[in-house]
């Protein structure tokens, strides 16, 4: 059986260690023991990796290693594999590692505003055919236009390495199976987000923002974030509380979940 370690913390969300999952709360002898799942410090991980075991098994612990949980204990049911997920900021990056797919897109590790994804999604393969070009900024990483929209490569450390990524990943994509995710907290952002014309595409919303705009099913509303996230990082990495993702990448459904029966819609 599969070894999933993990390093203890107080954030661990447990509601994914259901039914096919035993926790052991502290490291046991490596040989003896076969559960699918345990908890390890940081020094046994060190001293694991050291034995020879795999890193890909041995996961830290933040938050986001809830929602790589979620995916990896998942990723069986994904039929759909060969699709394009454009997203706003680093979540499409996240689903396509935990997944353990080939990246088919060429938004990945980067960051756009809502308002220039909104371009983007409306007219998609014109903005496909614009040459990406740097431009001079403040920040610490590069920032280039594609046409009038501004892309942030925050996780590339030069123009080369960000033009080479999204170039190849750019070839990619398949224009038959496009999903379309984007975060947000302006009200009248929602309108404009019905209006892209894909039938797969979602919304995440901070609820404490929402007051009367209409939704609809592709929109679901997140609860507010704990003091240390934005609102855009705790939609990333606690999207898995709220709608089913591989329903959604398999079919195009959006289903809403109940993990978390204190949160959601």
């Amino acid at each position: 059986m599969d070894k999933i370690l993990f390093i203890k913390n107080k954030i661990f969300d447990e509601s994914l260690a259901k039914d096919n999952v035993f926790i052991k709360k502290r490291l046991m002898p490596w040989h003896k023991y076969f559960y699918k799942t345990m908890f390890v410090s940081q020094k046994d991980k060190e001293k694991l990796l050291k034995q020879g075991k795999s890193k890909y098994n041995i996961f830290d612990n933040k938050l986001e290693a809830n929602l790589n949980l979620y995916l990896k204990l998942n990723k069986e049911k994904l039929i759909n594999k060969d699709f394009s997920l454009i997203s706003n900021d680093c979540w499409g990056a996240y689903v396509y590692t935990y997944l353990d797919i080939r990246y088919s897109s060429p938004f990945i590790w980067l960051y756009l505003s809502s308002s220039d994804f909104m371009k983007l999604a409306k007219d998609f393969k014109k903005y496909m055919e614009c040459e990406l070009k740097f431009i001079d900024s403040d920040m610490s990483f590069p920032v280039g236009m594609l046409g009038d929209i501004k892309l942030n490569f925050n996780h590339y450390k030069t123009e080369d390495e960000a033009r080479s990524c999204f170039e190849k990943r750019k070839e990619r994509i398949n224009y038959n199976n496009l999903y379309f995710r984007m975060v947000s907290e302006n009200e009248e952002e929602i309108t404009s987000f019905k209006e892209i014309p894909h039938k797969n595409k979602v919304m995440f919303f901070n609820k404490e923002k929402y007051f009367k705009a209409p939704l609809d099913k592709n929109i679901i509303l997140m609860q507010s974030t704990p003091e240390y996230l934005s609102f855009g990082q705790y939609a990333q990495l606690q999207s898995y509380k709220y709608f089913d993702i591989i329903e959604w990448l398999n079919s195009g459904n959006v289903v809403l979940t109940n993990i978390d029966k204190n949160t959601g819609n």
